[in-house]
């Protein structure tokens, strides 16, 4: 017995020996080399090696982003909103500078090497009861089952008459979803994490929530990683309308968000689309020379499946576009009468492989002479 209490106090205070406080954290996360800064694995691989709780290292994801990356204000109103995420986080972490977008892609890089299911979050905020003028960017992590919200941001500091004075602020560290959504709005109620989520009149106007709806977040939470990005897009954009868009900035991120949920799947389906032109004139060239030199019959088979397969995926990603932005400009209807007459093309050629398949060695020549076949079309601009 008395040897089993002497195992069980040893563990224990293995365990609570293990768990830093936050200044602890942020005082061994200071010893990070400059030259393990510039990447992602290499920051987390320290972290790995120097933390073994989740709740340590999410302090020190916090930490060092709000400690690494100073606000760039002179460029806090010139945003490259084409910027992609690795460019971002590049430059968060080799220039030290950068706006709420280069907090948040840092910390959610981060978060989700170390294991933690996080995401950017977007929405306006609210300050002294005043909306603010821009957009902004913060993030929502998950910890030991609970979501929690971080603003790297915010807590790195403020600006005082025009310059940025750095200056850690736990305020924004791990704080529960009900508590920030009083000055952090998201554009999708789902990063609300509530099953009755404020509608964006009840912050703007400081009410109680009059939401008549009521969410399963949770659920929705779990089907997330199952959607492609399109779907993604589509379904926080039902959201937004929901929720309201009586904002000016609310409303110009809903139209973007539904403009991109529509230009995206087009591009797509071009680029699919003058592939599948490419595979089918290779294929129409090869017949036109009589299929010399000789192919085994599969080979022939797979290169009229080839533009077939592509044409279908081009016809999917087209037809999954509903409700359309109009001011995308985007000739939906034309691509789908150019991929109709595409497939018409390839069903053509499909049963000439078939016929001449099934047709003896010796007869198969014949069938060439029918007529030439001509190529197919030109390839479309996005």
């Amino acid at each position: 017995m008395k040897v089993f209490m002497t195992i069980f106090l040893t563990l224990i205070t293995l365990i609570v020996s293990s768990q830093l406080s936050n200044a602890e954290v942020d005082k061994r996360m200071l010893k990070l080399p400059n030259s393990q800064t510039n990447s992602i694995s290499s920051i987390a691989k320290f972290i790995r090696e120097n933390f073994s709780s989740d709740s340590n290292k999410i302090r020190a994801v916090y930490f060092f982003t709000a400690h690494h990356i100073d606000y760039d204000v002179d460029n806090m109103f010139a945003i490259n909103f084409n910027e992609t995420t690795e460019n971002k986080i590049e430059k968060g972490l080799k220039t030290r500078k950068g706006v709420c977008m280069h907090y948040s892609e840092v910390f959610n890089a981060l978060a989700r090497q170390l294991g933690f299911e996080s995401y950017v979050v977007e929405g306006i905020t609210k300050q002294n009861g005043t909306t603010d003028a821009m957009a902004h960017a913060w993030n929502a992590a998950k910890l030991d089952g609970k979501w929690y919200i971080f603003d790297a941001t915010w807590g790195s500091g403020g600006l005082e008459r025009g310059q940025f004075i750095k200056k850690l602020d736990n305020q924004y560290y791990k704080v529960r979803p009900e508590k920030l959504v009083k000055s952090h709005y998201p554009f999708d109620y789902l990063w609300q994490f509530s099953a009755n989520p404020l509608k964006a009149n009840d912050f703007l106007y400081s009410r109680p929530s009059s939401n008549k709806l009521k969410i399963d977040y949770e659920k929705l939470l779990k089907q997330l990683p199952r959607l492609n990005e399109v779907e993604r897009m589509n379904a926080a954009v039902e959201r937004m309308e929901a929720n309201g868009l009586s904002h000016g900035i609310i409303f110009d991120r809903y139209t973007h968000l539904k403009q991109t949920a529509t230009i995206l799947p087009y591009n797509e389906a071009v680029a699919d689309y003058n592939e599948a032109v490419r595979k089918f004139n290779e294929f129409i060239n090869y017949r036109n020379a009589k299929f010399t030199p000789t192919k085994a019959d599969d080979q022939i088979k797979q290169m009229i499946k080839a533009p077939r397969q592509l044409v279908e995926l081009a016809s999917e990603k087209i037809y999954s576009i509903k409700n359309p932005e109009k001011s995308s400009g985007l000739n939906l209807e034309g691509l789908k009468s150019s991929i109709a007459d595409l497939e018409k093309n390839i069903q053509e050629q499909e049963a000439f492989v078939e016929e001449y398949i099934n047709t003896k060695p010796a007869k198969r020549k014949g069938l060439f002479y029918t007529r030439t076949v001509t190529l197919f079309g030109i390839p479309l601009t996005k």
